[in-house]
């Protein structure tokens, strides 16, 4: 298949952006972005006529060392428009440097010799691929580091040992927050469990702009991913004590509602050095920045 043909305006119009940037006040700060937008119209202009693209341009292509640089906050609608008219399995393998039996789409590909897998995530990924491959979820914008995927004591403590745990190790907790603790919804077992657990932020998911809470949620599924129980929020904050300053991390549980009715999901952080439990809203309409980052439960994989 092949792209519409590059219009002659749009050539025109990144050659006269590129002559009037040099003539104004700071203009040179957007000579990258400029050289960028050129890249990609010779890209397309390749794509057009049928003319292979080269390894560095399917890097720049697919965004695999850096997003590609556009006026404003948007991205340039070429981008997706350009991947959807190319052989995508036959590119990563180009991308990634290997061959296309080497990326596994499915978990019953992986072999000894698996450069990468790109598909749903199981408990016991990271075991089953060998040391040297990536993870994504989605090829390009998904790939996961091994240090997103952890395990996690659930102790079998109840509510009322969690709330003074956190208290008495100086946690901030928002009042709103300590009524989730005491809601029907909030739930512990009576005894120790060990869940696997995947940190993911809303760009890993797919979603390059704003997510809603819906999508977020039903795009979990589809990645064989499942809600955390309520009680990994307060575990999880107290697992964590020396989490990085500037950090939140949303749990990927059912909502839980205030006394308003607004449902809401635990939101663990650290600002300024003090340790917060915290709450977010989660609307189902509510948005999401695509650096939002969540905590979901892996499943096993079906035998």
């Amino acid at each position: 298949i092949a792209a519409k043909q590059t219009p002659d305006h749009v050539v025109k119009t990144t050659d006269l952006i590129a002559d009037k940037l040099k003539t104004i006040e700071g203009g040179t700060e957007w000579e990258p972005t400029d050289r960028d937008t050129k890249l990609l119209t010779d890209i397309d202009s390749k794509i057009s006529s049928g003319t292979a693209l080269s390894r560095d341009e399917l890097i720049f292509l697919y965004e695999k060392d850096r997003p590609i640089k556009y006026f404003g906050e948007a991205k340039d609608p070429r981008i997706a428009e350009l991947r959807s008219l190319r052989n995508l399995k036959g590119d990563a393998a180009i991308v990634l440097e290997c061959q296309p039996e080497q990326i596994a789409w499915q978990p019953h590909e992986i072999q000894a010799n698996t450069k990468a897998y790109v598909g749903p995530l199981f408990v016991g990924i990271a075991d089953r691929l060998p040391e040297s491959s990536e993870i994504y979820v989605s090829f390009p914008d998904g790939r996961i580091e091994r240090e997103a995927f952890e395990s996690l004591l659930i102790d079998g403590k109840t509510r009322e040992e969690l709330e003074s745990q956190m208290d008495h190790q100086g946690v901030e907790i928002y009042p709103i927050t300590r009524s989730m603790l005491k809601n029907q919804k909030f739930t512990t077992l009576l005894e120790p469990e060990t869940i696997d657990l995947v940190r993911l932020t809303v760009a890993n998911l797919g979603f390059n702009d704003y997510a809603t809470t819906e999508q977020i949620f039903t795009r979990m599924k589809e990645l064989g991913l499942d809600y955390v129980p309520a009680e990994t929020g307060p575990h999880y904050r107290l697992a964590h004590m020396d989490q990085p300053d500037g950090e939140w991390i949303r749990m990927g549980m059912e909502p839980i509602a205030d006394s308003d009715g607004d449902p809401l999901v635990f939101n663990v952080g650290r600002n300024g050095g003090e340790r917060w439990f915290f709450h977010h809203w989660a609307n189902s309409d509510d948005h999401w920045v695509p650096d939002g980052t969540f905590v979901f439960r892996l499943r096993k994989l079906d035998s």
